[in-house]
């Protein structure tokens, strides 16, 4: 019985520690908040607030200032297409790093490497108080802009911005996203929007939601998942057609404790990835039935913003901290091993149960 509980005690304690010794801190490139992150092979690009955007290697490892100056309000958003070309969302403009700076400048040097200001143009220019707070991309090189006044779509080599907001009963929009059946989908302040014929159209689709301030939407395999500013996390189910909330319905003890999500990811095997505010990182591997805090050396637990990358590496952004990295396939063997020996664990109190009587 004592071998019993003891175990039980270095379980939980093991549950509660995954991840303790594999974040690693990239440095503190600036003071401020770490709004949006993106990567291209190996180089990592952030958008801080009144700071600018900021590059960050592996190779090198250092942190600098990649557009000159010319970027001086908040970035709320980065996005990478698929031929590398960044785009920046911030107040007023949508900028562009031509992808001509991966091979225009001199790679062997380091000072060299980061003085990109040439290649940054802006694409989006007027009204000028207008806040860019998401963008995507669709198949046919559309660009999206989500914005505090509406969506906004810029075909591909033009110019000129096309509203797109018919049927949307609210304009101020948090995040956009487009799924693999090239679905749109929008997120504001007062609820989630799908468009499936390119935005010509939106429907509203936020049956079932306690809280309808939408910050991040993403997928996956085939489930819709949003993060809330207020109500946590919440999971779409297809056959009741609603939302159900996944992450603290109930005040569970396995769930966020915090409700104000700032980032949502998945990875190709179906585990979830959401920061919080205040609460750092949280992970689920089982589609949101429990969620296991992914504690680590920061002591910052104001975490800002979450990306993950092609080859798993989740890099999470703070207030004031600078940027974290943990590498997931690591986390998810640890989690895999503790389950395991939590499973066994459990078979063993029930055999000693029905022992008793």
């Amino acid at each position: 019985m004592k071998f019993s509980l003891l175990s039980s005690i270095i379980l939980i304690s093991s549950s509660l520690i995954i991840g303790q010794s594999n974040w690693k801190q990239l440095g503190r490139p600036f003071g401020g908040s770490i709004y949006s992150i993106t990567e291209i092979s190996g180089t990592l690009f952030i958008g801080t607030s009144n700071s600018g955007i900021w590059c960050w290697s592996e190779k090198d490892t250092l942190w600098q200032r990649v557009d000159g100056g010319k970027i001086n309000t908040d970035v709320y958003c980065l996005i990478a297409d698929s031929v590398n070309n960044i785009y920046a969302g911030s107040l007023g403009n949508v900028y562009k790093l031509s992808r001509r700076y991966s091979s225009e400048f001199d790679t062997t040097a380091v000072d060299s490497k980061f003085k990109l200001e040439k290649f940054w143009t802006v694409q989006a220019r007027k009204p000028k108080d207008r806040i860019n707070y998401s963008i995507v991309i669709s198949k046919d090189n559309s660009l999206l802009y989500g914005t505090d006044d509406g969506i906004f779509m810029r075909v591909f080599d033009d110019s000129l911005l096309k509203p797109i907001n018919n049927g949307l009963k609210n304009v101020s929009i948090n995040y956009l996203f487009i799924n693999s059946k090239e679905e749109f989908f929008a997120g504001t302040v007062s609820g989630i929007f799908k468009s499936t014929n390119h935005g010509e159209n939106w429907e509203d689709i936020s049956n079932g939601l306690d809280n309808s301030n939408i910050r991040v939407i993403t997928e996956s395999k085939g489930t819709l998942y949003i993060a809330t500013h207020g109500g946590g996390v919440y999971a779409f189910n297809k056959r009741k057609n609603q939302w159900s909330n996944i992450s603290n319905k109930g005040g569970r003890k396995d769930g966020i404790p915090n409700p104000y999500i700032s980032g949502l990811v998945c990875d190709n095997n179906g585990n979830i990835y959401a920061s919080t505010y205040d609460y750092g990182v949280y992970y689920s591997s089982n589609g949101g039935l429990s969620w296991i805090k992914i504690n680590g050396d920061y002591s910052n637990q104001k975490i800002y913003s979450i990306y993950l990358s092609k080859e798993g590496n989740l890099y999470a952004g703070t207030l004031g901290s600078g940027v974290y990295e943990i590498i997931t396939s690591k986390l998810n063997e640890n989690h895999s091993m503790n389950s395991k020996k939590d499973s066994y664990n459990q078979k063993e109190k029930r055999k000693k149960s029905k022992q008793q009587f």
